[in-house]
């Protein structure tokens, strides 16, 4: 149903938000890197091309990471 659907992005977006407050650009963002709990609550997973902003104010300002390698 909707509810339960809506309550999956809103898990899923308060994970995200979670980690660029910590400064993390997860940079691989999709439907595969959600995981589903047995009480469909969404964790997000797959960290693998994540990377850390040099300085903590440049996720808020769109700034680039350390790392130049993107996504494949």
């Amino acid at each position: 149903d909707w509810t339960r659907k809506y309550q999956i992005a809103r898990d899923a977006a308060a994970g995200l938000a979670f980690l660029h407050h910590e400064g993390i650009v997860h940079r691989d963002i999709a439907a595969r890197n959600i995981l589903i709990g047995e009480s469909f609550q969404a964790y997000i997973s797959d960290l693998g091309l994540a990377r850390l902003f040099e300085n903590p104010e440049d996720v808020s300002q769109g700034n680039t990471t350390k790392s130049d390698v993107g996504p494949i």
